[in-house]
């Protein structure tokens, strides 16, 4: 271990007054010649290392021990280190990706700063003194009406082929500025997710919690929300009714963890997490809530909830029911985990088969090719019992279900009318797993308070959506879910605890 990497007990940096420029995102260099790490997320000090014989521009990235972890990449240093020296510029740092978050820790985000002697760098000035001058003038120009563009996509080619521009004959003013422009486009998506992440929450806390009502071993708490807009999007169900949307296998060959859907509809379509569609090759379950843009095509990723059958059955799908509880939460857990690892949003097989098995056997209820949806046929007059007892408030746009003290899920859309209309298949699911439960007092409402409570801290942005609006996910050990928000709307949000 290099000396430099020792624990000390210098105190930070202060950061002094100075106007937030923009955001570059690099990597951290040379990370593999050093003991110590960093963590996702947290601040990491920038030290200029005028002294190194490598490099006199180096500049050593400290973890929040003031442990050196690696250096920022030369490309970078070459052109921040003279304007740092110069006293023109503040550079902070963070550790990990702010787009990609569980990746790797050696992502970088770099935050700029302009000192006061270095207002000169954003002043177009007159007439260019020099060659240098005139190249700096030209890429403020872009700089300056980036900030008026609201197309990240469009600043992300722009920038992409600017970045091309880099070199050393360019002044290190100059070279930021390209770097800031090609940064621009993820610093932007980044300031999106984090004003609709914080649009869902704040509609989450707007939810009251009404009274439970139990039966049995099960306690369900209507949901309720301030009035809203009419639902943008269609329902599933209905579409696949109207024939305005159909869901059919990938291929003729077919392929178990994922479906094709083509939306015929002028409205998006929505489709919750735990969907069940019955038919073609075998039964499935949606891994994930998913909004499908209008008039399109998308494959989905899903989970074979049938066993013992790959055969045609139907040249489609249907919508029939819904995954139940402990099922749901174990395939949002596992789609989590495929994607942080960079994966597609898909569950682990195994776990599926395993998680149905056990439902069927504690029903007791047999089924020749191992579908679920058997489960709900054989389990029928135990479900009929819950129906006709727990009915929740017309104005209710959702519920949160508790057995004794254990929350066992939660579906909440954004709308009451959205809501009646999936409670008769979204409700037999949280029967199917209770009916197979012994009796349980009525739950308290602080339970619950306290799952809302989780549900909000951990919501999440999903990286890489499947479809359109702004999907979510829950990123706590204990919590998985999945929703989409969408012009404002939660349309549909679902939790549950991991088991």
């Amino acid at each position: 271990m290099s000396s430099s990497s020792k624990r000390t007990s210098r105190k930070p940096r202060k950061k002094p007054r100075v106007k937030l420029l923009g955001n570059i995102f690099t990597q951290i260099a040379g990370m593999q010649y050093y003991e110590t790490s960093v963590v996702e997320g947290q601040p990491v000090q920038l030290e200029l290392e005028p002294e190194n014989p490598h490099d006199r521009n180096a500049i050593r990235v400290e973890n929040e021990d003031f442990q050196a972890t690696g250096h920022v990449p030369r490309r970078v240093s070459s052109w921040l280190t003279p304007l740092m020296s110069a006293g023109e510029v503040w550079a902070e740092g963070r550790a990990g990706s702010p787009v990609k978050p569980g990746s790797d820790n050696n992502y970088l985000q770099i935050d700029l700063f302009l000192y006061p002697k270095g207002k000169h760098i954003l002043d177009p000035g007159t007439d260019p003194a020099d060659q240098q001058d005139a190249m700096h003038k030209a890429v403020l120009a872009v700089w300056l009406e980036m900030q008026q563009w609201t197309d990240p996509e469009a600043a992300k080619e722009a920038g992409k082929r600017l970045l091309k521009l880099d070199g050393r004959d360019l002044a290190p003013r100059t070279r930021m500025l390209l770097w800031l422009i090609r940064s621009w486009a993820r610093a932007s998506k980044i300031r999106q997710e984090e004003t609709e992440l914080a649009g869902a929450r704040s509609a989450l806390k707007r939810i009251s919690i009404g009274k439970g009502s139990h039966h049995h071993n099960l306690t369900v708490f209507p949901l309720l929300t301030p009035d809203g807009p009419e639902p943008s999007y269609a329902l599933l169900q209905d579409s696949l009714a109207k024939k305005s949307a159909e869901i059919r296998e990938v291929s003729e060959e077919g392929s178990i963890p994922e479906l094709t859907v083509e939306n015929r509809s002028p409205r998006p379509l929505l489709i919750p997490a735990g969907e069940i569609l019955i038919g073609a090759k075998q039964d499935r379950t949606v891994n994930i809530t998913i909004l499908i843009p209008k008039k399109a095509q998308h494959v989905i990723p899903v989970s074979c909830v049938e066993q013992g059958r790959w055969a045609k059955a139907s040249g489609g799908f249907s919508a029939a029911h819904f995954a139940h509880p402990a099922l749901r939460g174990r395939i949002s857990s596992s789609a989590r985990a495929s994607r942080k690892d960079g994966g597609s949003p898909h569950s682990d097989q195994q776990e599926v088969w395993r998680t149905v098995a056990e439902c069927m056997s504690g029903l007791e209820v047999h089924s020749e090719t191992g579908t679920l949806a058997d489960a709900y046929a054989g389990a029928d007059e135990r479900l009929e019992e819950f129906r006709n007892r727990l009915v929740p408030p017309e104005n209710a746009a959702g519920v949160m279900v508790v057995c004794g003290d254990q929350v066992v899920g939660m579906d909440l859309f954004d709308s009451p009318a959205t809501f009646q209309k999936m409670w008769p298949r979204v409700s037999e699911a949280y029967f199917l797993e209770a009916a197979g439960r012994p009796p349980e007092k009525k739950a308290i409402k602080s339970t619950v308070r306290n799952f809302q409570q989780v549900v909000g801290s951990t919501l999440a942005i999903a990286q890489q959506p499947v479809g359109v609006g702004r999907e979510l996910e829950l990123t706590g050990k204990e919590i998985a879910g999945s929703g989409v928000w969408n012009e404002g709307s939660l349309c549909h949000l679902c939790a549950f605890p991991v088991l």
